[in-house]
């Protein structure tokens, strides 16, 4: 059986490329579970959909899919490396130099290392059968150390070599599996001969490596540092193809999509680059508020996924750069989000919380109940932008949804997720309905408001799809865009609020289940 993601980087060549269709256009958090607290936020995926996650409270943790709590075990110190997930076998590295192996089922210890290193950064890698790893920090000596499960021994690599700093880097390998590749805080990116175990060839950077190899089909090698380069090298023979200079040191690894596109980012931009073989071209770009040091996933659909520290995680196409939608989850992001075989993503947080963010079924392309960027929405914080809005936010509630009927109640209503997705306006049930300024009074709505065709506002004590209303006069279509950007509020229950001073219903379904609330 497939396991589904596996390790850091995905697969043995760190493209951070899934073998599964990613969710829809309409995200939502499924799940919440909070583990105090979480030092290395890349989770992996067993087989059988177990999600395992390392924690600075010295212990592993698998969780079930529907985020149920499954085992934890307990290893000596935090644990800052995504755990490698081999048949039925987890292994994670601890902070103090030791490597341990668990069983899948039940988090039984099966094996634990003599202590290789006094400290141990680099996530588990898998080759053939065998398991390795970077040893030592910056002002320690390093090496890769070398594990085979059938035997129990462990091997250092380079041999006969004591690298002069340490290595936090997971190493990457060819795709036939006869090299292995890695980054070390000396600034050198190494390739070893696994079958000598020697060094075949080396890049000098001009600082030092924190990031991890990709390896593409090629056999390029890509590897950032924190130079502000991205470097693309020969694996074969070690000449340099490129270099692609940032403004800002890269501290997060790079993905390679199924056409060779390279995804990375840099300071406040991700990029996506072109291998021209002795050049690159930079297809797209995406700039956001705050610096970076994530990483890429990649979905079998070519549908770019990534978490940043502004509390979001972006889906973008994969071609063009066109933002689909981001999501808000709460506080700083900093892990590539892991993709499970039903597209479910898995995303941690600063505050040690892991998110399962995952599609809405049988919900159109554009939601049913949205508003349009730009629309001013009532808060505890006064008139905010709706895109502004996150989940630390209150919306002022005027009614409450009985059916059709509306109930007065006038209260605070906690925002549980705000959703932003791109519509295509060609699409009539994708076309937003203007309702002008002043329609149902002085100031109702304050400005003109842009809705949903079957978004709901308050008409007495009814609820009345906006596109029932149109009059080519005061409620009209609005055909001024070819896109649109929609966004939707959800509170756990089906309520009115107030955008642009008039009263509209938030989401009317549970994005837990899809269900109508």
């Amino acid at each position: 059986m497939t396991t589904i993601w596996p390790s850091f980087g995905q697969n043995p060549q760190h493209t951070g490329l899934s073998p599964y269709t990613s969710i829809g256009s309409s995200p939502s958090v499924r799940w919440t579970y909070t583990i105090t607290p979480v030092t290395y936020p890349y989770p992996s995926i067993g087989s059988d959909g177990t999600i395992y996650l390392g924690s600075g409270d010295t212990y592993l943790y698998a969780l079930n899919p529907n985020g149920t709590f499954k085992w934890r075990s307990k290893t000596t110190s935090s644990i800052n490396s995504c755990p490698l997930v081999v048949g039925t076998s987890v292994y994670v590295t601890s902070s103090d130099g030791y490597l341990y192996s668990f069983d899948t089922t039940a988090g039984t210890l099966l094996y634990k290392s003599a202590q290789l290193s006094p400290n141990t950064y680099s996530s588990p890698s898998v080759n053939g059968s065998n398991i390795y790893f970077g040893v030592g920090t910056l002002t320690t000596n390093g090496n890769i150390i070398k594990y085979s499960p059938s035997t129990g021994t462990t091997v250092s690599l380079p041999s006969g070599v004591q690298l002069s700093r340490g290595v936090i880097s997971s190493p990457a390998f060819s795709s036939d599996g006869s090299m292995m590749y890695f980054g070390c805080l000396d600034g050198i990116l190494y390739a070893v001969t696994l079958s000598t175990g020697s060094i075949l060839w080396q890049v000098q950077t001009g600082n030092v490596i924190e990031t991890s190899p990709s390896v593409g089909s090629d056999g390029t090698v890509y590897i950032g540092s924190s130079d502000s380069s991205l470097y693309a090298i020969n694996g074969i023979n070690g000449s340099l193809k490129w270099v692609f200079q940032t403004e800002n040191s890269i501290y997060g690894s790079t993905s390679i999509g199924s056409d060779g596109t390279i995804y990375f980012a840099s300071g406040t931009k991700l990029y996506a680059l072109t291998d021209n073989r002795t050049s690159y071209a930079i297809k797209w770009s995406y700039t956001f508020s705050i610096y970076s040091d994530s990483t890429p996933s990649i979905g079998a659909d070519g549908v770019v996924y990534f978490s940043c520290p502004d509390g979001y995680t972006y889906a973008f196409n994969g071609t063009n750069g066109a933002l689909l939608w981001k999501l808000y989850t709460g506080a700083s992001i900093l892990s590539a989000p892991a993709i499970g075989s039903d597209g479910t993503l898995y995303v941690t947080n600063n505050t040690e919380t892991l998110s399962a963010i995952t599609g809405i079924s049988g919900i159109p392309q554009s939601p049913a109940i949205c508003f349009v960027k730009g629309t001013l929405i009532e808060t505890n914080r006064g008139l905010i932008p709706i895109e502004d809005i996150t989940n630390n936010d209150s919306v002022l509630i005027g009614g409450k949804i009985q059916n059709t009927t509306i109930v007065d109640e006038f209260s605070t209503s906690k925002v549980i997720h705000v959703v932003y997705f791109e519509s295509d306006t060609s699409l009539p049930y994708n076309r937003p309905i203007r309702i002008k300024k002043d329609t149902f009074g002085l100031n109702t709505p304050s400005t003109d408001l842009y809705l949903s065709p079957l978004h709901a506002i308050k008409i007495g004590n009814e609820l009345v799809q906006v596109h029932n209303l149109v009059n080519k006069d005061t409620i009209t279509e609005d055909f001024s865009s070819k896109k649109v950007c929609y966004y939707h509020i959800f509170t756990g229950a089906h309520e009115m609020l107030y955008a642009n001073n008039l009263l509209c219903e938030t989401l009317a379904f549970d994005p837990m289940t899809g269900n109508p609330l």
